[in-house]
């Protein structure tokens, strides 16, 4: 998975570099413990890599941009103004700076997924 993520990265311009890989290598692990705690599940499905990649390039760009490192090329002017995600549409404005794109990004990229995921994957324990 992790050259997946370093392959989503990378389409939004963050170059990774070796040193990332251990907090990628982290975020997978949480991300995906996350996930089985929340949805009652002892596995993630192959079906939801997908969704998995995206909450882990949001949760690594959250951290990135948190800590005041450096996003690399990532042009925040480029950041999309709406995403469409099934039925639900994000519209971050015509007016909204860059900097509140790129959150709101970031924030589809974490909340969206989690919402799908929890949605389709989670069991009831009825013990």
């Amino acid at each position: 998975m992790l050259e997946q993520v370093k392959t989503r990265l990378a389409s939004f311009g963050y170059p990774v570099s070796t040193s990332d890989e251990e907090l990628i290598n982290l975020l997978i692990g949480k991300v995906a413990a996350e996930i089985k705690l929340n949805c009652n599940i002892s596995e993630v499905s192959g079906e939801a890599e997908p969704l998995v990649i995206d909450i882990i390039t949001g949760e690594f760009l959250r951290h990135k941009k948190a800590i005041g490192a450096d996003l690399g090329e990532i042009n925040l002017e480029a950041v999309a103004k709406s995403i469409r995600l099934g039925d639900t549409t994000v519209d971050f404005g015509s007016g909204s700076s860059p900097e509140t794109r790129f959150s709101a990004l970031v924030n589809t990229l974490i909340d969206g997924n989690k919402a799908l995921l929890t949605a389709a994957l989670r069991r009831l324990d009825w013990s």
